[in-house]
Formats: structure tokens, C-alpha cells, sequence
């Protein structure tokens, strides 16, 4: 694979052929498809297993802690995609000092940060469960609290597994990302079912799983063709809002998320109460789960698209381009068609018994929506890539926060959970019809 990413001198022939970009395309997706699913599959699974375990407190506890997991996000896909990018660039230009300045910029400001965020969540916890829409969930203390002290390591695994998926290493990423998974299940059945402690050990296992796949990303480190290396370089704010600002335009949709997820686990508490929002967050977990595979095919893209446009090879950015849009289709028709036919069977993994209609009516007007959020968010991640991330930040403000809100303040007063299912294809579609 590392073929794919090594450049190619100015005497060498450049491959500007389909040939070429459908090989490295289709080792890339599938890996970062792979790495997106396993990311949310985390929650997914704590989902999972504290809907059966608690009913629904647990699933509520984890609907209030989603905006804390969209804060982490946030940080890690702005550094780490503004990291990833500039090192691919770098390394299609053969600039090792380039390369090794943004890999030490990106874990500078992704653990600083980190703290940052550790140190103020400790002190005002309480207040971030009020706000979230957990005021009167005496278990959302005990889930969050270990979740909120260790921020740096939940926003410098996407970090770093971006940056050495740049660097021709998209199988250790993805590796690190599923033995995440597999820790995270197989703790949680230990703390909660053989232990006995409660969402308190869910949280735990998630926090144990992120330091195991960090440990797998180390290994690339002591490989031959590692091109990440710390080294002196500058440190500024100026450095570090560089690097921000050039993933922020894909990260900025965890921001938005963040924001409508307070907003709809509020509205909920009012006009469903606790049972809205353990059906908003099975609701929510399906929706990661169909949005990872989009996300795999915008970051396989992405390390391809800035090495040939740091090649100055414009056909290959553009070849790169229109395959992504042909997969990203194909893949989310087939979604679409799996939630429709297996609603209720995905339903009844959260251990909803009572709500399992309600549920798996929820994931069909979702499943309408899909083909809609595919493009939407393969188009973001490209412009985002060529430079223009005014334009990928418009589609998330749109499809991710401004239509969304709207919709919902509209939607859940008269129709209830179904409400939120009914907002995201109305935002998604009307998303696409601007574009």
C-alpha cells in the first residue's frame, strides 16, 4: 500500500490514468470505511449494551453525553484533517521538514486542547449535564465524568489515526480502530453484567478501548517508511489556527451536531420526556452508523486528492473525484434498503421492547434521507480538500445545524420522536436541492 502515496520524482513517468486512481481508491475506501465505522461503533455498541442492561436511563444517559462526544470530535477531525492534509500535500512535494513541522503541530494543540478541555469539564460537569438535557438523570454524572477527564485521549486517537493514514498507512489505522471496538465490548460486558458497575463501567471501557487503539497507532512509528517524526517547529496560536481552520470546514459539522443535539434533547425532555430521548438515541446511533460509510469514502478521497493536487496533477484529483461519487451512491442506495427491510430487527438490538413500532418507524423516514446526506457530505469533504472550505462549511452549516434546528422546532412539537427523523431528510434534502 505504500505505493500509493509515495511521490514520484520529475523524471519519473506520472500515472495519470483510472487505472491508477481506482486501485489506490479502492485499497483507501475500504479501510477508511472500515476506520469511520469503527469509530461510532463504539457508541453503537454502549448503546447496545446499556439499552439492555438499563432500559431507558441508559440510553438516555448516553443521548445527554453524544454533545460531548461531538465536542471531541470536533477538535480531533480539525487538527487531524487539517494535519492529514498538510502532510499528504508535503509528502506528494517531497518536503520531509513539512511533513515532520504539521505532525508535531497536530498532537501540540490536539493534547493542549485536551486538557483545556479536561480541566474546565471537571469543574462545571453539572451544569454540561444541564444543559444537555440530563437535569433529571441521576446517572449521567456517573457515565460522564471519566468520559470528560480524559478528553486528550479521545481527541488525539482521530488525530493521530488520520495522520498516519496520510502516511501510506490506512490498515494500522483501521486495526487500531477495531481493537478499540472489540476492548470497549468486551469490557463492557465485564463492568456492567459481570461487575456489576453500572453506566459507570460503560464509560470506562469506552475510555480503556480509545488507549488500546492509541497503542496500535504507535506501532506505525517504529515502521521503515514512517515519515512522522516530532521535531522543533513553531507553536503559535497562528500555527495552531492554520491547522484548525484546515479541517475545520469537514469538522465544523460536529459543532453543529453538538448544538442540534442539545437542541433536540431538550425539546424532547419537554414534549416527550425520558422515553424521547432513548428513541432519539438509538435514532441517532443508527444514523452514525449510515453516515461512517459516507465518511469512509470522503477521507479515502481525501489523502488521494491532495497528493495529486501536490503533484499539480489535475486529472487524477478529478478521477479521484467522480469515483467517489459513483461508490458513494451505489453504497448508499444499498443502505438505504438495508434499514428499510431490517428496521425492525436493528431496533430490537437496544432491548426496546416497548417501543419497538416507534423505533423502526423512526429508521425508515431516516432511511429516506440517505442517497441525500451521501452527497452532501462527499461534495463537503472534496471542496474541503481543494482548498474551498467556505463552500464545505456552508453545507454543514446548512444540512447540519441551520435546516436541521428549524426543521426540528417544527417537526417534534407536532409529530413527536418521529419528529427528528422527519427533519434530518427534510434538511438533507433541501440541502441538495441548494446545491
Amino acid at each position: 500500500m505504500q505505493f500509493i502515496i509515495v511521490t514520484r520524482g520529475a523524471g519519473e513517468t506520472i500515472m495519470n490514468n483510472q487505472h491508477f486512481v481506482n486501485k489506490a481508491f479502492r485499497i483507501f475506501v475500504i479501510n477508511s470505511i472500515l476506520s469511520s465505522a469503527g469509530v461510532v461503533l463504539g457508541t453503537f455498541v454502549d448503546a447496545i449494551i446499556l439499552g439492555n442492561a438499563f432500559g431507558e436511563v441508559g440510553l438516555s444517559v448516553l443521548a445527554v453525553s453524544m454533545p460531548i462526544y461531538m465536542v471531541y470530535n470536533l477538535f480531533g477531525y480539525a487538527f487531524g484533517v487539517g494535519g492529514s492534509l498538510k502532510v499528504a500535500e508535503a509528502i506528494g512535494a517531497e518536503d520531509k521538514d513539512g511533513v515532520r513541522s504539521y505532525f508535531t503541530q497536530a498532537l501540540f494543540f490536539a493534547a493542549v486542547v485536551g486538557l483545556v478541555i479536561a480541566v474546565l469539564g471537571s469543574f462545571f460537569l453539572p451544569t454540561i449535564i444541564g444543559l444537555t438535557g440530563g437535569a433529571g438523570i441521576a446517572a449521567a454524572g456517573d457515565y460522564m465524568w471519566p468520559i470528560v477527564i480524559t478528553a486528550p485521549i479521545f481527541i488525539l486517537a482521530p488525530v493521530i489515526s488520520l495522520l498516519i493514514r496520510s502516511d501510506a498507512d490506512p490498515f494500522l489505522s483501521t486495526l487500531g480502530i477495531s481493537v478499540s471496538v472489540i476492548v470497549n465490548l468486551v469490557l463492557d460486558l465485564i463492568f456492567i453484567f459481570g461487575l456489576n458497575m453500572g453506566v459507570f463501567g460503560g464509560a470506562l471501557a469506552m475510555v480503556i478501548g480509545q488507549c488500546c487503539a492509541l497503542a496500535v497507532y504507535a506501532i506505525h512509528f517504529f515502521k521503515k517508511h514512517n515519515h512522522l517524526k516530532l521535531c522543533q517547529t513553531s507553536l503559535s496560536l497562528k500555527a495552531g489556527y492554520q491547522l484548525f481552520q484546515g479541517g475545520f470546514g469537514i469538522a465544523s459539522a460536529f459543532i453543529y451536531q453538538g448544538i442540534t443535539l442539545v437542541v433536540i434533547n431538550n425539546l424532547l425532555s419537554v414534549t416527550v420526556g425520558v422515553g424521547g430521548l432513548a428513541v432519539y438515541n438509538i435514532l441517532f446511533n443508527v444514523s452514525l452508523f449510515a453516515y461512517a460509510i459516507f465518511d469512509g469514502i470522503s477521507l479515502a478521497l481525501a489523502p488521494l486528492v491532495a497528493t495529486f493536487a501536490g503533484e499539480k496533477d489535475t486529472e487524477g484529483v478529478y478521477n479521484t473525484m467522480g469515483l467517489s461519487l459513483k461508490t458513494a451512491v451505489l453504497l448508499s442506495f444499498i443502505c438505504a434498503l438495508v434499514l428499510l427491510i431490517f428496521a425492525e430487527p436493528i431496533a430490537a438490538m437496544f432491548g426496546v421492547a416497548d417501543n419497538l413500532t416507534l423505533v423502526a418507524q423512526t429508521i425508515r423516514i431516516f432511511a429516506f434521507g440517505v442517497v441525500q446526506t451521501c452527497f452532501n457530505c462527499v461534495m463537503a469533504h472534496f471542496y474541503q480538500t481543494i482548498k474551498r472550505p467556505t463552500l464545505a462549511g456552508i453545507i454543514y452549516f446548512m444540512r447540519g445545524f441551520l435546516l436541521l434546528i428549524a426543521f426540528s422546532a417544527w417537526f417534534i412539537p407536532v409529530f413527536g420522536v418521529l419528529g427528528t427523523a422527519l427533519a434530518i431528510v427534510a434538511a438533507e434534502t433541501a440541502t441538495l436541492a441548494i446545491l
